[in-house]
């Protein structure tokens, strides 16, 4: 049986008695209440259960699309990541099948990320917990966020947020690790950060789209870092302007 049967038998087999078709009562009941406890967005229950299905297994399967929201839940992470997916998968027509099977492998990856965070911090931050999912989900190592974390952990909030979350948008854009060790390094001893350094890549994508190494855009960040500068002064360094940086402030 797959996973996805899995849990919306499991789902099912607590909310009704078996061979009883799925009832609006439901949508009231344990489950929609348990969603409400997690911080569920009232919007996306009702979303969920106003969306067309033309079967019996459709019914299910907005039970299980729920569970996972409420299974995150259970383990202590942050519901929004999840929301956001899930509404991302309906958005785009994804079957709700397919949405159930990413939603829980997403789940596994935060589950770890709160390993990696617990054994190196002690935080439960949502904030950290989503930089550090988020990151896993997308190919990041586990290895390069504890590094991280075990290297960068005495840094205070929120210099220490801004710089995993910067370092995890380098990584999964693929830029040379060893550099990207480089700019953090610079980046947390430097007197003053612009909180606009948390989307550093910006400067990353414009640059290399122009055909500037990833050695030169090194460079220039740490020059920029040593005077206290922005993403934006790199980008100048670098012979480009950036306008609109979120978070940018001088």
């Amino acid at each position: 049986m797959s996973n996805i049967f899995k849990l919306i038998f499991f789902s099912l087999s607590i909310l009704m008695p078996a061979n009883l078709a799925l009832a609006d009562d439901v949508w009231v009941g344990e489950v929609t209440e348990k969603a409400l406890e997690c911080g569920i967005s009232p919007y996306l229950i009702e979303q969920l259960k106003l969306s067309e299905g033309h079967a019996e297994v459709e019914e299910q399967y907005k039970v299980a699309l729920l569970a996972s929201l409420i299974n995150a839940c259970n383990h202590g992470l942050p519901v929004r990541p999840f929301e956001l997916k899930l509404t991302e998968g309906l958005s785009k027509q994804v079957h709700p099948s397919k949405i159930v099977v990413v939603m829980d492998r997403m789940r596994l990856k935060y589950i770890e990320a709160q390993s990696i965070l617990e054994a190196g911090t002690d935080n439960d931050d949502p904030e950290l917990l989503t930089i550090v999912g988020d990151g896993l989900v997308n190919g990041v190592s586990g290895e390069f966020f504890s590094t991280f974390i075990d290297r960068h952990k005495d840094l205070q909030a929120p210099r220490f947020s801004i710089g995993l979350e910067m370092a995890s948008y380098l990584v999964q854009y693929g830029f040379n690790q060893s550099y990207v060790n480089d700019i953090v390094d610079s980046y947390s001893i430097a007197s003053q950060i612009p909180p606009s350094w948390r989307y550093f890549i910006r400067v990353v994508i414009v640059a290399r789209e122009r055909g500037i190494s990833d050695l030169a855009i090194k460079d220039a960040a740490i020059k920029g870092l040593q005077n206290s500068g922005s993403p934006n002064d790199v980008a100048s360094l670098l012979g480009f302007t950036l306008r609109n940086m979120r978070g940018q402030s001088k």
